[in-house]
C-alpha cells in the first residue's frame, strides 16, 4: 500500500510539472511598460525568477512583475521546487520580444500641400487591416501593411489616427503640413533637465513607480525635434514632436503620446543612475546637461529628518535664512526644497539637532505649502517640515 501512494505521489508530481506553463502579460511587452509573468499548472514552495535582460535573479511568488528598458527579445526563467525539503528544482523559460511603445511616425518631417507623406505605424501588435483617418476629412482607409500614403491638399496641422487590429486601440499623431508660423530656422537656444520638483538630483525607493524627468527648452522657428532618453549611457525611448513658433516646450520623459500611457524610468537596479536627453534634430551647439536619480533600498536609519523649519512663512523673491531643526542633521546632507528654491549658503549645525542655512525664493515659486526633506547622498529623502510661500511683494509707484 506504501509503495502505491508513492508511485501516486511521484506520479501527481510529474504530472504537474509537466503541465506548468509561464505566460507573459501583455503578450507582446513595451519598454518602460510593467510585464507580469505567471507560473501557473504547479503549487510551487519556492520560486525563483530570472527575467534574461542582466538583472540580478531574484525570488518570488506564483506570479512576478517586471519592467524591461530596452528593445531586445530575452528569456524569461522561472526555477521551482514544489516540496520544503529534498525535492529537485525545475526550470521553466519563455522567449519574449520587447518592442517600443506604439507611435506613428511620418515623412518628410515638413511635408507641404500637395507633397506625398509615408505614415509609418510602429510597434503594432497587427500589421495587417490597420484603419487610418488622416484627420483631414478625407475618407477613412485600411491598410494591408503597417505604411500607407497621404497628400494633404492644403496646409495646417492634422490628428492622424490609427486603429491597431490587434487590440483595437487607436493610436494619434499630430502631422504638420506647411509652416504654421513666421518662416525662421529651426533651432534650439536652451535645453535643461530637471526633476518635477526643479532639482537636478533626487532619491526614490526601490521599485517606485512614475518618476518622470522633464526637458524645459526654448526654440526659435517651427520644426521637428527628435530625441532619445538616455539611463546610464542606454537609450530608453526614441521620440519626436512637432514644434511650432512658441518658443517654448516642456517635454516629460514619461509622456509617450498626449494623452497615452506612462513610461516610469527604471527603479528596479539599486545605486546612482544618470538622465540625459540625447537630441537628433536639430543640431546643438551646446552639451546636454545630465541629471542624477538614487534608487535606495528603503529609508536611511542614519539619515538626517527635518521635522522643523522658521520662519514658517517665506516670500517668494526674497532670500533668507532658515532655521531647520530635526535629528542627525549634517553640514552635508542634501535639502530637498521643492522647485524654484535654492541653497546660495553653507549648511551651519548650531546644536545638536539644529542647524542654519541660507536660501533663496525664486519670484516663479508656486505659492502654497509645501514639505521639506533632508536626506544623505545614498538616502530616501525623510521629513514633514511644513513651510509656507506667500506671494511677492507689489512694487510701489510713487506718484508725483
Amino acid at each position: 500500500m506504501r509503495m502505491l501512494l508513492l508511485c501516486s505521489a511521484l506520479l501527481t508530481c510529474s504530472f504537474l510539472q509537466a503541465q506548468a506553463t509561464l505566460n507573459v502579460s501583455p503578450a507582446q511587452p513595451r519598454v518602460g511598460a510593467l510585464t507580469t509573468l505567471t507560473l501557473s499548472g504547479v503549487t510551487p514552495f519556492s520560486i525563483t525568477w530570472d527575467f534574461g535582460d542582466g538583472t540580478a535573479p531574484a525570488p518570488g511568488g506564483a506570479v512576478a512583475t517586471h519592467t524591461y528598458v530596452t528593445v531586445g527579445s530575452f528569456i524569461a526563467r522561472a526555477t521551482y521546487t514544489t516540496v520544503p525539503v529534498g525535492g529537485t528544482s525545475t526550470t521553466i523559460q519563455r522567449a519574449l520580444r520587447v518592442t517600443e511603445p506604439r507611435t506613428i511616425r511620418y515623412v518628410p518631417a515638413g511635408p507641404e500641400a500637395g507633397q506625398v507623406i509615408t505614415l509609418q505605424a510602429l510597434s503594432f501588435f497587427q500589421t495587417l487591416g490597420i484603419a487610418w483617418d488622416f484627420g483631414d476629412g478625407t475618407a477613412p482607409y485600411i491598410s494591408d501593411t503597417n505604411t500607407t500614403r497621404h497628400t494633404y491638399a492644403r496646409n495646417g496641422a492634422f490628428l492622424v489616427s490609427a486603429i491597431d487590429g490587434g487590440d483595437g486601440r487607436r493610436i494619434q499623431a499630430r502631422v504638420v503640413v506647411g509652416p504654421l508660423g513666421p518662416n525662421a530656422p529651426f533651432s534650439i537656444s536652451y535645453l535643461a533637465l530637471r526633476w518635477e520638483d526643479g532639482t537636478v538630483r533626487r532619491t526614490v525607493n526601490q521599485g517606485e513607480p512614475g518618476l518622470s524627468a522633464y526637458a524645459d527648452l526654448k526654440y526659435e522657428g517651427t520644426g521637428l525635434f527628435q530625441a532619445q532618453w538616455v539611463v546610464d549611457d542606454v537609450p530608453l525611448r526614441s521620440f519626436s514632436r512637432q514644434l511650432t513658433f512658441a518658443h517654448r516646450a516642456t517635454l516629460a520623459s514619461g509622456q509617450v503620446t498626449q494623452g497615452g500611457p506612462q513610461i516610469s524610468l527604471p527603479t528596479n537596479i539599486p545605486g546612482a543612475h544618470t538622465v540625459t536627453l540625447k537630441v537628433l534634430q536639430p543640431g546643438l551647439v551646446f552639451q546636454v546637461p545630465v541629471i542624477r536619480y538614487f534608487v535606495s533600498l528603503g529609508p536611511d536609519p542614519e539619515g538626517p529628518v527635518l521635522q522643523g523649519v522658521l520662519p514658517r512663512r517665506v516670500r517668494a523673491g526674497e532670500e533668507v535664512e532658515l532655521q531647520l531643526a530635526g535629528p542627525k542633521l549634517k553640514a552635508d546632507m542634501e535639502l530637498h526644497l521643492g522647485r524654484d528654491m535654492e541653497v546660495v549658503g553653507p549648511i551651519r549645525l548650531v546644536g545638536p539637532e539644529l542647524a542654519l542655512v541660507q536660501v533663496f525664493v525664486a519670484p516663479t515659486a508656486r505659492t502654497g505649502a509645501r514639505v521639506l526633506r533632508a536626506s544623505r547622498d545614498q538616502g530616501a529623502p525623510a521629513g514633514t517640515a511644513k513651510l509656507e510661500i506667500q506671494p511677492p511683494l507689489k512694487k510701489r509707484t510713487d506718484r508725483k
